[in-house]
């Protein structure tokens, strides 16, 4: 699926290489729950997984800092590419709400945008706060930064 990648979800410290498939994706430790989840979230993972999700370009790291907009506050462009990669559909949408949780305003505008996704946003959240505990400081870390700026 591509080429390395950037992803602060998965390693915010290295590159991650490409994988071979969508089910190689899945099957890595930041995709799946500990056998610990309650049975109603492996059943979520379970039907989740089944899903055949398109490969699509996804910028990665879609928020208001990333954003150019013309003088009418239209947007005109997307900057910081630098975490792009070939990602299944949903990942976008899940990855726009993981790094800016607390921003409400740009949490709603996604899910209208996304309606389809919620099933995975719940999976991806418990994989958050599961798998990968450590994100929730690289999470602290950046809004202190984005409030300091």
């Amino acid at each position: 699926m591509g080429t390395p990648f950037r992803c602060a979800r998965v390693d915010p410290f290295d590159y991650i290489d490409p994988f071979d498939s969508m089910d190689a994706f899945h099957a890595q430790f930041f995709c799946t729950l500990p056998s610990t989840s309650d049975a109603a979230m492996q059943s979520l993972a379970i039907r989740t997984r089944a899903k055949k999700y398109r490969l699509c370009f996804s910028h990665c790291d879609l928020g208001p800092q990333n954003i150019l907009v013309d003088d009418n506050q239209r947007p005109v462009g997307l900057i910081d590419w630098d975490s792009a990669a070939w990602m299944p559909e949903y990942w976008e949408f899940t990855a726009a709400i993981h790094k800016r949780l607390k921003y409400e305003p740009w949490v709603e505008i996604f899910k209208r945008v996304f309606l389809q996704y919620e099933d995975e946003l719940t999976l991806e959240s418990e994989l958050w706060n599961t798998v990968s505990p450590f994100q929730l400081l690289v999470i602290v870390m950046y809004d202190l930064l984005l409030d300091i700026c």
